[in-house]
């Protein structure tokens, strides 16, 4: 079973959405995030959250195809919002998140980083992490930056019992390895992540923790 340890607080240009309840097995978790601070794009990232959480309601039990096709096309239509915005940076990164039991599902875009820790290895799943944040705009796979057919890598995740699961977004990636490194407490300023546990002995404590 895979408990949510922590989760950051949303900030404007960035929305963290997660169904997560103590008692059960099965829950999910979203991220978007536009990289400028433009108030503008704000009820854009609202409009695609809605889409999602909409298509979630009934497909939470969904098969890699189903949601890599989904997936694609919300590319279009985030394409189709920002070509309307006076922005510079057109591209949204975004991330789903479905637990299930010890397991999980997952896509992503952007500059969202996802890796197992345990005890102070991290181990990248997907892009690796250095010099992530150096990476040219058109590497980036931006959700909505290309009218064209983007399908997302997905990604079928299994914790032990002594890893954990984060997602982050990359500026916060040299403070989050450091904090690993050196033992000390990860606290971001305005970084969106969070950190999953597998806790499959059922008389373990349940652990919620919101940052």
């Amino acid at each position: 079973m895979i408990k949510q340890i922590a989760i950051s607080p949303s900030y404007s240009n960035k929305i963290v959405f997660t169904d997560y309840y103590p008692n059960r097995k099965q829950f999910f978790s979203l991220f978007i995030h536009y990289y400028e601070d433009t108030p503008i794009v704000y009820e854009t990232l609202g409009e695609i959250m809605e889409l999602i959480l909409n298509f979630m309601k009934d497909n939470l039990l969904l098969d890699k195809i189903k949601l890599q096709n989904f997936m694609n096309d919300l590319n279009w239509i985030s394409a189709g919002k920002l070509r309307n915005l006076p922005l510079y940076n057109q591209g949204l990164s975004l991330a789903l998140l479905i637990i299930d039991d010890n397991k999980i599902k997952a896509v992503r875009y952007g500059r969202m980083l996802m890796g197992k820790i345990s005890e102070k290895n991290i181990q990248p799943i997907g892009p690796e992490w250095d010099n992530f944040s150096i990476k040219s705009l058109d590497r980036l796979a931006l959700l909505g930056l290309q009218s064209e057919d983007n399908y997302p890598e997905f990604f079928e995740i299994e914790l032990t019992n002594n890893e954990k699961f984060v997602i982050l977004e990359s500026d916060s990636e040299v403070a989050f390895r450091e904090s690993i490194t050196s033992g000390k407490q990860f606290k971001p300023k305005r970084e969106i992540y969070q950190i999953l546990e597998c806790h499959r002995k059922e008389n373990r404590k349940k652990i919620l923790g919101i940052i």
